[in-house]
């Protein structure tokens, strides 16, 4: 039987809650489990040895996490009846997890806030949802995995300061495991599980929007406002730098970025306010994506200044991909202001789940770059000539010896070594790619 309406029930029924999102759990208790493994250096019959847990146990993990949120989001979608689509869902998410942690490890770190994203959109992207019913689900999920990860937090202090107060009074002997194993427990299984409890339901999808009283008055109070001033600096800077004649500073990236992303998750949260709460809030919820479009445009700038000038790497490519998001999102709203709110973090998911493979992802689109950049540096500076490595042909500063290692790096990272060994085809010798310095040394340089 389905647990009532409402947030209280569902936190305290977490057997439910395992039979609801099995597969979700074991995804929670399996991270735990990655995180011991690691921390200890079990040597475990049928698994594979410390060496293996040592340089994988990070992508694993991340693996584990997306997979947390694809199970509920699979979950959650044959629940709200969409049985042959949440099959779908599960059947391409885990050939993409699978994909990802055998030849992609950089591509899982888009992968998993993309989960976490289709979590929250999924149920109703099949559905004719109003605003009201994917905002209360929302809320409840993410004030239910809040607490969660309170509780988490809460726990392990608890058992730190046990810990240390026995240390003390008893003189027991140091159990440093605690601080690897009570987190992992804590905040993977305890605060995985509970955070599956708050969960909605199709009976908890109720079409009326209730924010909390803490809830509208933080949006009201503090959040907004906030929000309202931080566009009125920014809109200075612009016209400063437009006076000045200019460019963006690169620390704009992080400024206008921040901006952009708590000034959505702002309108998200005072949504139910928009027609009943303080003046400065309703024309908030009026004005603010017509005034994302002029910083959406700095962030986009001020990055292809940066990659002219640096290459592209993923980190970039997550700017420019959450760049074009927020103008497309802020000229969606800006035009049809009666839009749904699950298109936010449906667009969004949709676009991380993209950049996480294929030739258009973040990471092969890095390498190429990198690759077309180091090779341009080593025909500038003699190294490479026809296509050819020259070996020992230059004489080059410590300084550029080491932007040589950087390039070298960046691909050694990415497992694209090998295509470094085109410029080596017909040497006599055999270049090293195992690591950086090495490969420096194989262009004959120290």
């Amino acid at each position: 039987m389905m647990a009532q309406n409402g947030i209280l029930p569902n936190f305290t029924r977490p057997l439910l809650a395992a039979k609801r999102f099995p597969l979700a759990l074991l995804c929670a208790v399996a991270a735990a489990f990655v995180v011991l493994v690691d921390e200890h250096d079990w040597q475990i019959v049928g698994l594979p040895d410390s060496v293996f847990w040592s340089k994988h146990a990070a992508e694993i993990f991340a693996t584990l996490v997306a997979g947390y949120f694809l199970f509920v989001s699979v979950h959650l979608l044959i629940e709200f009846g969409q049985r042959y689509i949440g099959l779908a869902v599960a059947i391409l998410g885990l050939a993409l997890l699978g994909c990802l942690l055998a030849f992609s490890q950089h591509g899982l770190f888009f992968a998993m806030p993309g989960t976490l994203l289709l979590a929250m959109a999924a149920p109703f992207l099949p559905l004719q949802a109003s605003n009201a019913v994917v905002w209360n689900c929302n809320h409840q999920a993410l004030i239910g995995g809040f607490f969660s990860l309170l509780a988490g937090f809460l726990l392990t202090m608890a058992v730190y300061i046990l810990y240390w107060v026995l240390r003390e009074l008893f003189d027991i002997p140091r159990l440093d495991f605690i601080f690897s194993d009570v987190p992992a427990m804590a905040f993977c299984i305890l605060a995985g599980w509970l955070t599956l409890g708050f969960m909605p339901s199709r009976q908890s999808a109720i079409a009326e929007m209730r924010p909390g009283r803490a809830v509208a008055f933080i949006a009201s109070y503090i959040l907004v406002p906030f929000i309202i001033i931080y566009t009125l600096v920014l809109y200075a800077y612009a016209a400063k730098i437009a006076a000045a004649g200019e460019l963006p500073r690169g620390v704009l990236v992080n400024i206008v970025g921040w901006f952009i992303g708590a000034g959505i998750a702002t309108y998200l949260v005072a949504y139910p306010l928009r027609d009943e709460g303080p003046v400065w809030v309703r024309l908030f919820q009026r004005w603010f994506f017509p005034a994302v479009i002029l910083p959406s445009g700095l962030l986009l700038w001020s990055i292809s200044i940066r990659i002219a000038d640096k290459g592209l790497t993923e980190s970039r490519y997550a700017v420019v991909a959450f760049g074009l998001w927020a103008l497309a999102m802020a000229l969606l709203f800006s035009i049809r202001t009666a839009s749904s709110i699950r298109w936010l973090p449906a667009s969004l998911s949709v676009i991380l789940l993209l950049a996480s493979f294929g030739p258009w992802g973040a990471e092969q689109l890095s390498v190429r770059s990198q690759f077309h950049r180091m090779e341009s540096w080593l025909i500038e500076n003699g190294l490479l000539v026809e296509g050819k490595a020259r070996i020992g042909a230059a004489t080059l500063s410590r300084g550029d010896v080491l932007v040589l290692q950087d390039y070298a790096d960046f691909l050694i990272k990415r497992g694209e070594a090998a295509r470094m060994q085109v410029w080596f085809e017909g040497s006599a010798m055999t270049p090293d790619f195992s690591d950086a310095a090495a490969t420096a040394k194989s262009f004959g340089l120290e």
